[in-house]
């Protein structure tokens, strides 16, 4: 047997090969793949966010035993989440108080149709008062509310326009639901 000098056998693939592959990959999945609208998710975690402050508030009230005033700010897209240390009905200097904004491309926003009929604005409930011109509301020590609120947001989707979401919060609990309106027009209950 002789042995080859200067031939070394090749194992592996070469660059330009890799390349090929990757290529040809790329161009499968571009053509596959339908593209996500992310919108539907957005809104979602918009609604929850709100959801979330709200479900803050009414605990902050029952455990520290005084009034937490909401107050949802139309114009700038945040709620203001303030404790009434002295239960003034007002947010006083010194009060602890936090703002929670809205993500990017989400708005309060009046619906074409609300989930029990026509609304007149973003924010509606029979016993909305204003304080520092936004509607509020005020969560008690035992959990409740002052008013039963329906809030309404608003998300731009690329595909489907617009994406709706609303909280709904019952009066006499405290309890703080969300829904999805669907392409139809119909709310319905949400879930994760």
């Amino acid at each position: 047997m002789q042995k080859r000098t200067g031939q070394r056998r090749r194992s592996g693939f070469t660059l330009i090969e890799m390349m090929v592959v990757l290529m040809i990959t790329g161009v499968v999945l571009a053509m596959g793949l339908p593209r996500i609208d992310t919108a539907r998710y957005k809104a979602d975690s918009v609604a929850q966010l709100v959801r979330n402050a709200l479900l803050i508030a009414q605990r902050a009230a029952v455990s520290r035993q005084h009034d937490i005033i909401v107050s949802i700010d139309t114009a700038k897209a945040r709620i203001r989440v303030a404790w009434d240390a002295n239960n003034s009905g007002t947010v006083d200097s010194g009060e602890r108080t936090l703002w929670q904004g809205l993500e990017t491309g989400n708005r309060f926003a009046k619906p074409e149709q609300g989930i029990f009929g026509t609304v007149a604005t973003s924010v509606v409930g029979a016993g909305l008062r204003t304080l520092d011109e936004m509607p509020t509301m005020t969560f008690h020590r035992d959990g409740s509310v002052s008013t039963g609120v329906e809030i309404y947001l608003s998300t731009a989707a690329q595909k489907v326009g617009i994406t709706n979401r609303a909280i709904r919060v019952i009066q006499a609990t405290g309890k703080a639901d969300w829904y999805r309106r669907s392409p139809t027009g119909t709310w319905g209950l949400a879930t994760l």
